[in-house]
């Protein structure tokens, strides 16, 4: 079934439906003048500045001038009555680092300056043999070493080097661990009297001032508890 054309009611009035014939001309357009050309390149005229004597409101008489206030700066009333005019206190800038105060840490009682050190206390190979027949008789060897460290003297470290003993060391497992503090100028003075002293661990360069006292508490102890 053929479809049926759409009917308009009024004629069409875009003049697409006017036949263009091939003998027709277009008519021509004309070139844009030269006045226009400089119409469009001329500047926009200013707008002419505001009367003098003329406020907001567009009455005449004086003009009402706002005075010109930086945001920094307030007018303050100072003790006498007078106006003064300073910054802001909102306005004030952080201070400088070489004016902020240091930072003071009181020391608790009973400590000592300098930097904490973990050493370890070696038995030696006699030591070692003593410790195990305790142990095997139902004193444990921790006790032994704890009950042989707190009987020794206080520890003071010197910036002088002493070497360690030379005696046979028992086995690891029996060393005790302990913690002390010695300033760090100490212990570059040690390290300066040994050859390579800058290389050497701290341990090596403290151990020999302790265990002397440590070795010889460890005996009495030893003997003590054996008896």
């Amino acid at each position: 079934m053929a479809r049926e054309r759409i009917k308009t009611l009024r004629p069409d009035a875009t003049g697409f439906g006017k036949a263009v014939t091939a003998g027709s001309q277009r008519p021509e357009l004309g070139t844009i003048s030269d006045d226009a050309i400089k119409s469009f390149k001329a500047q926009p005229a200013v707008a002419p500045p505001a009367s003098e004597g003329t406020n907001r409101d567009g009455d005449m008489g004086h003009t009402h001038a706002e005075p010109d206030v930086t945001p920094m700066e307030v007018e303050h009333t100072s003790s006498s009555g007078d106006r003064e005019t300073g910054p802001s206190p909102k306005a004030k800038a952080n201070p400088s680092p070489h004016r902020l105060a240091h930072l003071v840490v009181p020391r608790r009682a009973g400590s000592k300056p300098g930097a904490p050190h973990t050493l370890r206390l070696r038995v030696l190979q006699r030591h070692a043999d003593a410790l195990e027949r305790l142990e095997a008789e139902g004193t444990p060897r921790a006790t032994v070493l704890k009950a042989a460290y707190a009987n020794m003297r206080t520890i003071t470290i010197e910036p002088r080097y002493v070497p360690q003993s030379t005696e046979v060391s028992g086995p690891a497992e029996w060393s005790h661990r302990i913690t002390i503090k010695v300033e760090p100028q100490v212990i570059r003075a040690i390290a300066a009297k040994v050859r390579n002293g800058n290389k050497a661990p701290k341990s090596a360069l403290l151990l020999g001032q302790i265990e002397p006292a440590w070795f010889s508490s460890l005996d009495v102890i030893i003997r003590d508890l054996a008896e």
